[in-house]
């Protein structure tokens, strides 16, 4: 699989199979603005998409040092069981 076909399975093949996803994917005006900034090109440089300069989630930007923080509070966590319940409830309900 080449890097484009893999980012495609990862962003917009599964808006075009799953109807939760409609709406994320791609980016067109009217769609929910996820996406991230990275420093390569994802296609020439895949890693990179590791360490993102921002992330952007339903319009609203993370930057770099927010998700370190979110990194490593979730690498310390010890209620990992919890966290995925908590997640699985917040896909079912969403």
């Amino acid at each position: 699989m080449s890097n484009f076909e893999a980012l495609q399975t990862a962003t917009v093949n599964p808006s075009l199979t799953h109807a939760f996803l409609a709406q994320a994917g791609s980016i067109v005006p009217g769609k929910t603005a996820n996406l991230i900034l990275l420093e390569e090109n994802p296609l020439e440089e895949p890693e990179t998409l590791k360490n993102p300069l921002w992330v952007m989630v339903e319009g609203h930007k993370t930057d770099r040092s927010l998700l370190e923080l979110f990194k490593t509070k979730a690498a310390d966590r010890k209620n990992i069981g919890i966290s995925a319940l908590r997640y699985a409830e917040y896909l079912i309900t969403k």
